[in-house]
């Protein structure tokens, strides 16, 4: 995985790339009109070793299935890691993967998830121990909803900071 991301922040440049590593090799190897700005390498994990990648290699960390103290933690973590390596730990994205259920009455939205998940109360704890981003999965009736869900939980959290 580390030279994985060694690579793609290589391509990213948009200049041809030769590597020479243990799993890959490839000579003048190029991304035509690589993306500008380059897209970030958000690495996800919950081990030690992606912590150390996001810090290291990374522009960031996805969370997952984590406490928005485990968050919070995890992302003072990726800044000192960083910090340490010499990089800027307020150039990072933090980001959470997040199911979220949706519906017009309560009932209706837990459905599809566990028992007591509360969406609103969790992100906006999230948001608050450095969150800047969700990869949010909606659970809906149906699209519409889910969409129109995801459009406002995005203003509320907008809101929140």
């Amino acid at each position: 995985m580390d030279e994985c991301l060694q690579i793609l922040r290589a391509l990213s440049g948009g200049e041809p790339v030769s590597f020479e590593v243990e799993f890959f090799s490839f000579r003048d190897a190029l991304i035509v009109l690589a993306p500008s700005p380059p897209i970030p390498l958000v690495v996800g994990g919950r081990s030690q070793a992606a912590v150390r990648r996001a810090a290291s290699l990374g522009d960031g960390w996805l969370g997952i299935l984590v406490s928005p103290r485990r968050f919070a933690s995890v992302v003072e973590q990726v800044s000192q890691q960083g910090t340490d390596a010499g990089r800027d730990p307020g150039s990072f994205e933090h980001a959470l993967n997040v199911w979220r259920g949706f519906g017009t009455i309560r009932e209706t939205a837990r459905a599809p998830l566990a028992a007591g998940c509360r969406p609103s109360t969790r992100c906006h704890s999230s948001v608050k121990a450095g969150c800047s981003a969700f990869n949010v999965i909606p659970c809906a009736s149906d699209d519409e909803m889910a969409v129109t869900a995801v459009g406002e939980l995005r203003r509320l959290l907008t809101h929140a900071r």
